[in-house]
C-alpha cells in the first residue's frame, strides 16, 4: 500500500475536528452492544479473518521468587501474607493477553523455576540480598532497601537466559515475586536493545537476539500485570514510530487524551484514559469526546468517529478494565505500510521486529 494512500485512509491530518462536535448536554451515548465471555469483555469486533495476522507462540521462562519463612512454620511468603497464587495469576495473564490481542499472542511456558531459598534472592547492584529476617523487618516497616536497583546481569547469568535465548529455547522471561525484589516492569536485553519501560541492559549481546524480562508482583493482581505489559507496549511503539513526524505519527495520535488534546481525544495512554485528568484516573465520570471507536476499523480510519464517553466504556460490574479496553484498540491486522506493520502487537511481542 502506498504511504500517501495509507495516510489518507488513516486520516492522519484531522484539522478542526474539535470545533465540529459538541457534548450534547454532556449525556453519555448508549454504549455499543457488546458480548461477554465468562471473564473478559469483548471490547470491539473480531477482525475479518482475511485480515487477521497468523498467531504466534512465544516460549516463556517463568521465575517465581517465593522464599519459605522458617520462623513462621516454613510457609511461603504467598501463604504467610495471603498474596496471590503466582501460577494462577500467570495463567490468567497469559489468557488475558491472548484475548487482548484477538488470539495473536500465545505464551507457552517452557521453563518454570520456583526459587524458595533466600540465598537466591536476586542481588541488588550494591550486592545486598534479602534474607528472612531483613525482609520481614523491611516489609513490616514498609522501608525497602536502597538503592533499589536489581543486578540484572547477575540474574541473567544465574538462569542462563542469554544462552537459552540464543539457542531459541526461550523468547522472553517473566520474573514474579514479592514486593521489594526491585525489578522494572519491563526491560529489554540483547544486541540493539531499546527502552521497554527502562534503559536496556548492557553486556548482553551474546544473547544474539533481543528479549524482554517482565517484572511482576504477586502481592498485586492480573490488572497490574496488564499495566506492566501495557507500559512495555508504550516503550516499543514509541521506538517504532520515532522516525515519523507528528503529522503522520499514528502512535502519537492513538495516545491522545482530552487533557492534552481538548475535544480530540483518541484512546489515551496507560496512565491517562481519554477523559483522565490525573494518573490512574480510570473511574473518572467526566464526559469527553473520543475517537477511540475509529481504531476498531484500522487501517480504514476516517478520523471522524468521535462520540461522548467516560469510564462506563471500560468499567464492567464495578471492575476497572481500562487496560484491556486500551489493548483491544491497538491495531491488529496483517500487512504493512512504509515498513511498519499494521499489526502493532508484533512489535510489543517480539522486540527483534522493532
Amino acid at each position: 500500500m502506498d504511504r500517501r494512500d495509507f495516510l489518507k485512509l488513516a486520516g492522519a491530518a484531522i484539522p478542526g475536528l474539535a470545533a465540529s462536535h459538541t457534548l450534547a448536554g454532556s449525556a453519555v451515548s448508549p454504549a455499543r452492544e457488546r458480548f461477554y465471555t465468562p471473564r473478559y469483555p469483548k471490547f470491539g469486533p473480531d477482525p475479518d479473518p482475511s485480515l487477521r495476522p497468523a498467531p504466534v507462540t512465544r516460549r516463556l521462562m517463568v521465575i517465581i521468587l517465593n522464599p519459605r519463612v522458617t520462623s513462621r512454620g516454613n510457609v511461603s511468603l504467598t501463604t504467610l501474607f495471603n498474596w496471590a497464587n503466582p501460577d494462577r495469576i500467570i495463567d490468567t495473564h497469559i489468557k488475558e493477553l491472548r484475548h487482548a490481542s484477538y488470539g495473536y499472542v500465545n505464551y507457552q511456558i517452557v521453563e518454570r523455576h520456583l526459587v524458595e531459598d533466600w540465598g537466591r534472592w536476586p542481588p541488588y547492584k550494591d550486592g545486598f540480598r534479602y534474607n528472612e529476617q531483613s525482609y520481614l523487618a523491611d516489609w513490616n516497616a514498609r522501608t525497602p532497601h536502597h538503592p533499589h536497583y536489581i543486578d540484572y546481569n547477575a540474574l541473567i547469568a544465574e538462569f542462563g537466559m542469554a544462552e537459552k535465548v540464543a539457542s531459541g529455547h526461550v523468547d522472553e522471561v517473566w520474573h514474579i515475586g514479592p514486593p521489594y525484589d526491585a525489578k522494572w516492569e519491563a526491560v529489554m536485553a540483547g544486541p540493539g536493545a531499546s527502552n521497554s519501560n527502562a534503559s536496556p541492559i548492557g553486556g548482553t549481546d551474546h544473547a544474539g537476539r533481543r528479549f524482554v524480562i517482565m517484572g511482576y508482583n504477586f502481592e498485586r493482581s492480573p490488572v497490574e500485570m496488564l499495566h506492566s505489559y501495557s507500559h512495555r507496549a508504550e516503550g516499543h511503539l514509541r521506538t517504532v514510530f520515532s522516525r515519523f513526524g507528528d503529522n503522520d505519527n499514528l502512535w502519537k495520535r492513538f495516545i491522545r487524551y482530552d487533557l492534552t488534546h481538548p475535544g480530540m481525544a483518541e484512546c489515551g495512554n496507560v496512565h491517562f484514559p481519554p477523559n483522565g485528568v490525573q494518573d490512574y484516573d480510570y473511574f473518572n465520570k467526566r464526559v469527553v469526546l473520543s475517537n477511540s471507536d475509529d481504531w476498531y476499523h484500522f487501517p480504514y480510519l476516517n478520523g471522524n468517529r468521535f462520540r461522548p464517553m467516560n469510564d462506563s466504556e471500560w468499567t464492567v460490574g464495578g471492575r476497572d478494565m481500562y487496560l484491556l479496553w486500551w489493548l483491544r484498540h491497538l491495531p491488529h491486522v496483517a500487512g504493512s505500510c512504509d515498513g511498519v506493520a499494521l499489526n502493532w502487537w508484533q512489535y510489543m511481542v517480539d522486540p527483534n521486529t522493532i
